[in-house]
């Protein structure tokens, strides 16, 4: 899944967020100013969002949020 940016006022990419289901993903506690690796993260977890964890198909409707599609799990 492709992934949205989300960019400041003055247009630098802060953070992204999932192309399907617009959720942006922080999975690790955040402590201290945010830089380009927090930047970074959310961009690949975002890309990763949606897509079954073993095959690699897009999840969608109530898949969606989920790990894996039906036919892995």
């Amino acid at each position: 899944m492709k992934p949205v940016e989300l960019r400041r006022p003055d247009g630098t990419v802060h953070a992204y967020a999932c192309g399907a289901c617009g959720n942006v993903c922080v999975s690790a506690v955040h402590a201290g100013p945010w830089d380009e690796g927090d930047v970074e993260r959310t961009r690949e977890e975002a890309a990763a969002c949606c897509v079954c964890r073993d095959c690699n198909a897009r999840l969608s409707g109530d898949d969606m949020g989920r790990r894996w599609c039906d036919a892995c799990v």
